[in-house]
């Protein structure tokens, strides 16, 4: 592998898979426990360049080819949010902005750029994360923080037109949220 990558695993505990690439973090299916383990490593506990946020409902995680050809694109946030089912949420913004640029969602079959993020398949760069922050507590849902942390990373500059926000593909698929 090119670049060590530190996993948060985002299943219960005794569940971790083996992860010989970097640090193990169980953070659990909650934002406060995902926060709770991503803020040491931002603070300075992990010097590697990556960060994967994984869960169960993503199947298994990434072998190291997988990463490496991943980590051989350009961009600083990778993630497979339509094909876990987060294309057109929230829904509540068909009826506020349905015009709204960044409403539309590509097929799930092709590499694009989505703000739709699903921490249960997301690599993103540390330095990213420590410069725009990480997973906020003030969510109850996984869904609702992963939508949040892909619109701040795009409002706030880690988003280059086709390059950084790319849905990953190689996960289960499921259909798009309620």
């Amino acid at each position: 592998m090119t670049a060590p990558v530190d996993l948060v695993w985002l299943g219960p505990a005794e569940n971790v898979p083996p992860w010989p690439s970097g640090s193990v973090s169980a953070a659990g299916p909650s934002p406060a426990g995902v926060a709770a383990a991503l803020d040491p490593l931002l603070a300075g506990a992990s010097s590697s360049a990556w960060i994967l946020f994984w869960g169960p409902s993503a199947g298994s995680v990434p072998d190291a080819d997988m990463l490496d050809r991943v980590l051989g694109q350009p961009g600083d946030v990778f993630h497979a949010g339509l094909a876990l089912g987060m294309g057109g949420l929230p829904r509540l913004i068909d009826f506020v902005a349905p015009m709204w640029m960044l409403n539309g969602d590509p097929d799930v079959a092709i590499e694009a750029t989505s703000w739709r993020l699903s921490l249960a398949a997301c690599l993103v760069r540390t330095d990213a994360l420590r410069q725009l922050g990480g997973v906020r507590t003030d969510f109850r849902t996984m869904a609702g923080a992963g939508l949040e942390l892909g619109h701040r990373l795009v409002t706030r500059g880690a988003f280059r037109p086709g390059t950084s926000l790319h849905c990953w593909g190689r996960v289960r698929r499921h259909p798009p949220g309620p």
